[in-house]
């Protein structure tokens, strides 16, 4: 049996899990805290002595680019090398991927269950896919299909420039090329972002769980931000969809 170990690398949290053949092992899921580690390496190290577990193979999606087998995170400065890890843990295969990555090609498996469907409408499901994740930053990865397999290309498109959009966007956005000149969409797409478009928009700054919990109470100014913040949402991704022909 081939034991194995995967990681979730975001920019402020880690989450590590042991599999055995593939699948995942009950109750190995641990989450960690980056900012209390100096880099990945450390991370896993803890964790398998933790565990008592010497993998096989190791896989992580991390949120920034890999090149050559090697990783820099895009809000970390956590820089991960595939072949350190390996002289470290022993492992006989490690990988790195963009973390968007793990997400497109994990479509296949998500349980129906889990999807909450915004509008009806007829998918194709031979189509391309998108995924989107918004967390510390953001990214936005599509899904070929390609005979039996499924083609994920790496993307950073969260540092794209956000689009034209109407008076309320614009404004903000205007206002953020003073703080970020490219003005990407994770500057407003993201758990940072939404605080900073609540800033921007408010001149009050709020965490973005805060934004959010006034937003469902029906508090004025954080429901307006949240329909701001959706509104440009939907105008990325609009355009991303019709970009890649996304069904």
């Amino acid at each position: 049996m081939a034991e194995g170990l995967v990681a979730d690398v975001g920019a402020s949290h880690t989450r590590l899990a042991l599999t055995l053949d593939g699948a995942l092992i009950p109750g190995s899921v641990q989450r960690y805290v980056n900012p209390e580690f100096a880099g990945l390496l450390p991370m896993l190290v803890r964790y398998l002595a933790g565990r008592g577990a010497r993998p096989n193979a190791i896989c992580a999606g991390v949120a920034g680019p890999v090149r050559a087998g090697t990783a820099q995170l895009t809000n970390l400065d956590w820089f991960i090398d595939g072949a350190e890890i390996v002289r470290a843990t022993g492992a006989a295969e490690v990988h790195l991927i963009n973390d968007l990555q793990a997400q497109g090609y994990a479509l296949e498996d998500l349980d129906p269950q889990s999807v909450t469907p915004i509008f009806a409408g007829h998918p194709d499901p031979d189509g391309p896919r998108m995924v989107m994740g918004l967390g510390t930053g953001s990214n936005i990865a599509v899904v070929h299909r390609v005979g039996a397999d499924l083609l994920v290309p790496p993307a950073e498109a969260g540092h794209s420039g956000l689009p034209y959009l109407g008076d309320a966007a614009n404004a903000v956005i205007s206002v953020l090329g003073t703080e970020v000149p490219h003005r990407p969409y994770e500057a407003l797409l993201s758990g940072s972002g939404l605080t900073r478009l609540h800033r921007l928009r408010s001149g009050v700054t709020l965490t973005a769980p805060e934004i959010l919990g006034q937003a469902a109470q029906g508090e004025a100014e954080c429901s307006e931000t949240l329909t701001l913040f959706l509104e440009i949402l939907g105008a990325v991704m609009g355009n991303l969809a019709l970009t890649h022909m996304a069904t």
